[in-house]
């Protein structure tokens, strides 16, 4: 269970750290791809959320870390 839980912890540092990236990212460079409909909108919608973890990112993460805990487990 503590390696779930500590798998669990990287995971979502991970994901909190790259989504502040990304939002650092559109942040600075969001005038650049007005020609580019698809990354424009996703750059808007990334400043419009801002760096933070939803109810979406953290079932996301969770199922992740399952299936790795039950890929990894005979292995071990």
């Amino acid at each position: 269970m503590v390696e779930f839980l500590t798998l669990l912890f990287i995971c979502v540092t991970g994901i909190y750290i790259m989504q502040v990236l990304t939002y650092r990212f559109a942040k600075k460079n969001i005038h650049k791809y007005k020609r580019l409909k698809l990354v424009h909108m996703w750059l808007d919608m990334t400043m419009k959320k801002g760096p933070r973890l939803d109810l979406f990112d953290f079932i996301f993460i969770v199922i992740v870390c399952i299936i790795w805990k039950l890929w990894m487990l005979p292995l071990v």
